[in-house]
């Protein structure tokens, strides 16, 4: 079984892996496609030191470049419309200059980090814990007392640009922290009590075609299915007529170590959650399993691209309008969504 790794507390002589053991690792974390790309790198340091900034204006340039498209026999996109929108998150440089650049950028870190660990709480900086920086003889500083009274010292990177938060994250994780405990006690009632007002006494129906009242029933019995589940606890999947074919037993086939799944594997579990449309478009971006997942920031942002490899994808993932733009089936985004929601949990 493949090793499953937490990113945020990695050991101490990650950093001193070299040749086939650091290869090695980043196919643990990433996939035999990110490592084979680093390997064939002539400045592997300078690949690693390139900034995303600098891949996003290189991609901007390729745009630039193309000729806007038109609508033509191949049926090739003018534009994708999307259905909703995902804000990104703007993170500050990751050099910090002031006390303010060291508040905002550990402010920032934690927020996205405590939407990873909690369902939907977001630590606040003051009411979650209270964090001081200051400036001593050209040095920073930075303290941390989280709200169970435990106080932190955080330690300045090497090239003293930021703060590692990595003994905080770590705290985190600590089963002694009170405000996690109390934190995660919350979530569950709330989890609890939703699934109590569902009525358990609905007997599975046979999901086989679409009807005006199958929303409510698939619902129920899902969710009666997620309680006796023992791995994890999931939300319910969204109604979709594309997913009416689902199977009931679902929520029994799914595996407790999600993490480990790369490759075929994981494009089959995708398929079954979601369907083989679905599972394709990961599969034409190299998405190979739950850390690349969730780090996308859209999957659907490939269909803009003028290639005739995606042409048939497109043709089955999109509707095409009179006006000759095209947008995401509905159904597609919705699985995508909830694949994504049953493997944050």
């Amino acid at each position: 079984m493949k090793t499953v790794l937490d990113l945020y507390n990695l050991q101490d002589d990650v950093l001193l892996l070299n040749n086939d053991e650091f290869f090695n690792f980043v196919r643990q974390v990433c996939g035999d496609v990110e490592a084979d790309i680093l390997k064939v790198q002539e400045d592997l340091a300078g690949a690693l030191k390139t900034k995303n900034d600098t891949y996003k204006k290189r991609l901007q340039v390729q745009r630039e470049l193309l000729p806007p498209s038109t609508i033509n026999g191949n049926n090739n996109i003018s534009k994708i419309t999307s259905l909703t929108t995902t804000p990104s998150i703007t993170m500050v440089t990751s050099k910090c200059l002031t006390v303010n650049d060291h508040i905002t950028f550990i402010k920032e870190y934690i927020e996205k980090h405590s939407r990873k660990i909690f369902d939907s709480m977001i630590l606040k900086e003051g009411k979650h814990y209270r964090l001081t920086v200051t400036l001593s003889d050209n040095t920073f500083e930075a303290r941390i007392k989280c709200q169970c009274d435990g106080t932190l010292n955080l330690p300045l990177r090497v090239d003293k640009t930021t703060f590692i938060l990595s003994n905080y994250y770590k705290h985190l994780g600590d089963t002694n922290c009170s405000m996690v405990k109390r934190i995660m006690r919350d979530e569950k009632k709330v989890v609890d009590n939703t699934s109590n007002n569902i009525t358990p006494s609905l007997s599975p129906p046979s999901i086989t075609t679409a009807s005006p009242n199958s929303d409510n029933t698939k619902t129920t019995t899902r969710a009666k299915r997620k309680r006796e589940h023992t791995c994890s606890s999931t939300p319910s999947p969204p109604s979709s007529a594309t997913k009416l074919e689902m199977d009931v037993d679902l929520f029994d086939d799914i595996p407790c170590d999600l993490l480990s799944i790369t490759n075929e594997t994981f494009f089959q579990l995708t398929e079954q959650l979601a369907g083989d449309i679905e599972a394709d478009i990961l599969k034409v971006q190299g998405i190979n399993n739950i850390h690349s997942l969730l780090r996308a920031k859209d999957l659907f942002l490939i269909f803009q691209l003028d290639c005739d490899e995606l042409n048939n994808l497109k043709t089955r993932a999109c509707l095409k309008l009179k006006t000759g733009e095209y947008i995401i089936r509905p159904g597609i985004k919705q699985n995508l969504d909830y694949c994504i929601s049953l493997f944050k949990n």
